[in-house]
This record gives C-alpha cells, structure tokens and sequence, in this order.
C-alpha cells in the first residue's frame, strides 16, 4: 500500500535527518493523503480489496490495532537485541542469535496452549494477559540490560508473553468476520504483520539514531545502550497499550455458526 510505504520511507529518512526535515515532513504528509485516498477508493469500489464494514466491529478493530503492535513490539526487540547483545557484552553474531533465539522458543511453545486457552475461554484473557507480561518484561530490560541473564530471562518471558497474545487476538479478529470475508480478513492479518514488523525496525533505527545525536560518540557502548533503552521503553510503552485494549476488549469467543450475509457483530 503506497501509504504504509510513505510512511516507512518517513521513519527511514527521520532516523538520518531528524523529524524536522523537509523530505521528512513531505513524506509524512504524502502518507496521510494516500491513506485518505486509498480510504475514499475502497468505500466506492464495487468489490473492494478490504470490506470497510469490518472495522465497524470494535472487536475487529481492536484485534487489528493490537496485532499491529504487537508485530511492531515482536520485530523491533528482534532487530535491536543483538545489536545490544554485540556492544553492551561483546558476543560475536553467533552467540548473540544463540541467544535471541529464546524469545522465538519460548514463544512457540506456549502458542499451542494459548489457542485452546483462547477457544476455552475467550481472547481478553489470554491476549491481555500476555501482553502485560510481554510489556513487563520489556520494563525490566529499561532497567536491567547490563545483566545477560537478566536479559535472557527477561527475552523469554516476553516470548511466553506474545505467545499467548498472538494466537488468542488472531482467533478474536478472525471470528469478528463471516465466512464469505474470510480471506479478506486473513489478508487484513498478514498486512497488519508486514508493517508491524516494518514498523518496529524503522523505529528501533530512529530510537539508536537520536541515541547517537544525544551521544558524544556515536556507535560507542555507552551510545549503543541508550539506543536500546529508549527503543526498548518506547516498545513497552506500545504494548502496554495493546494489553489495555485488548483488556477493555468484550470477552469473545469464535462463532460457532458465523452467518452467510449481513454486517459484522458489533463490538
């Protein structure tokens, strides 16, 4: 979507040259036009490529805003963590990915458990839940980087976090639309994935470029660690939000019989 493109372009450009900068501004403008646009077309197109009546669901809406964040959260500590890992303690690449690896690990060891959870009870339990704990965790990596174990400690419980999350606001969005808007909502999820996981790069790289404009020495470990500290916060920041949201989300449950027509459930 030439929109979400403007936009990446934005943060990509900002991390170089500050968000005072012209182009910067232009692009950012561009964004918001395109995605009026684009807003505009779907609305009047005979078969639109995304049914703007979903969003009207509460229950779609807030499962998309929180997946967003959630890739965005995901990606972001993915792509600053062996950044950190290789300034602050020194590990060749091998042993940072090593590492790292325990978010993914932990996070799909718990996904199976969260669907049936998810299926058994509802999605705002799991999904705010373990967005919580995925926020709680990022907030203890703010305050303790310099410990590795606290680090790898604090890696895996936000993989246990978003493994509950994800699975359980997926279910959520999924069974907010009908059978015959299916793939349309499957392609609404695997958008919501591509930015979110654009996203949360581009603003890790903004987060270690204003840690090098503050810095007297950029690249240095004293700079490297701010970087990750500020992306970090700014990362637990975004998924405090998503646990509140989807918390103030309506308990649901899939649909056991979804309707072949009519507009979606209210949230």
């Amino acid at each position: 979507m030439p929109a979400v493109g403007a936009l990446l372009l934005a943060l990509s450009e900002a991390s170089r040259s500050g968000f005072g900068n012209l182009t910067v501004l232009g692009l950012l403008a561009g964004s918001l036009v395109l995605f009026v646009l684009f807003v505009l077309r779907e609305r009047r197109a005979r078969h639109p490529l995304v049914d703007l009546t979903l969003f009207r669901s509460g229950t779609f809406s807030r499962g998309v805003a929180t997946g967003l964040l959630g890739y965005l959260v995901l990606f972001g500590v993915l792509f600053v963590t062996p950044l950190h890992l290789e300034s602050e303690y020194f590990l060749p690449p091998a042993q940072a990915g090593l590492l790292l690896t325990v978010l993914p690990v932990s996070l799909g060891l718990v996904a199976p458990v969260a669907g049936l959870l998810a299926d058994r009870f509802g999605a705002r339990l799991p999904a705010s839940a373990g967005m919580g704990l995925a926020a709680a965790a990022l907030a203890v990596l703010v305050f303790s980087s310099h410990d590795l174990w606290v680090t790898a400690a604090a890696l895996a419980a936000m993989g246990l976090g978003l493994g509950l999350f994800t699975p359980a606001n997926n279910a959520s969005v999924a069974a907010a639309g009908h059978d015959h808007q299916a793939g349309m909502v499957s392609g609404v999820l695997n958008m919501t994935r591509g930015v979110g996981t654009s996203l949360g790069v581009a603003l890790g790289a903004v987060a270690y470029s204003l840690a090098n404009a503050l810095g007297n020495s950029a690249g240095s470990p004293a700079v490297s660690g701010l970087g990750f500290r500020m992306a970090v916060a700014l990362f637990a920041v975004l998924g405090a939000t998503a646990a509140i949201l989807s918390f103030l989300g309506r308990r649901s449950r899939p649909k056991a019989v979804p309707g072949p027509e009519g507009p979606p459930e209210p949230g």
